[in-house]
């Protein structure tokens, strides 16, 4: 008897441990649905992918990201100036190599003080039409661009097995608390039907 006082806690706790065990799997286990008739046991993941994947791409374009977060970006002085720099280099490169090959009589007549002063007119002209580029970008990206659905897809494409991959190593401590956390408390419920054995002799 002594023995079955010893036996029912590490019995309760293994069991505690297995069902929670088996819960954490079941979210990304079996891939494939199987069963018979209308009784199917699939994943968690694999069986609301889709749903999970439509969820999660629509939170992020309403809570975390947006076109006006794009635009936003791209309206940024420091932005603006980095791409006007880009554009700058592009001119002078195009003004020293690219003319000379179209048309080396026109880039000979192109001095250091000519080159300049394009330079200092194109920027003008950009800095002029620059919120009206901003605006036309801005109603390109909304019409063309449908962050959702790429997040969406990006989510769907997904492997399976990456996902898992993922998500455990994420969540891996979490997952052996949540393992070793019902062994323990089974080790308490197998102490309690150990307490009741013995009240009721």
């Amino acid at each position: 008897m002594t023995l079955t006082y010893i036996l029912l806690p590490i019995i309760s706790a293994f069991i505690g441990w297995l069902t929670n065990h088996f819960a954490i799997t079941m979210i990304f286990r079996p891939h494939k649905a199987y069963g018979f008739g209308p009784i199917k046991v699939q994943g968690l993941l694999p069986h609301r992918k889709k749903d999970l994947a439509l969820k999660i791409a629509s939170t992020i374009e309403t809570e975390l990201i947006s076109h006006d977060d794009v635009m936003e970006a791209l309206s940024d002085k420091k932005a603006l100036e980095d791409f006007k720099g880009y554009l700058g280099d592009r001119l002078d490169s195009f003004l020293t190599n690219k003319l000379g090959e179209i048309n080396p009589m026109l880039s000979a007549f192109l001095n250091d003080e000519i080159r300049s002063k394009l330079r200092v007119l194109f920027f003008e002209e950009l800095d002029g039409n620059m919120p009206e580029l901003l605006e036309m970008a801005s109603e390109r990206l909304e019409s063309s661009v449908n962050f959702q659905e790429i997040i969406e897809q990006r989510i769907d494409e997904l492997d399976l097995n990456q996902a898992e991959k993922l998500i455990r190593e994420v969540t891996s401590k979490e997952l052996v608390f949540i393992e070793w956390f019902g062994a323990v408390l089974g080790f308490f419920i197998g102490i309690v039907q150990v307490g009741i054995i013995l009240l009721q002799k």
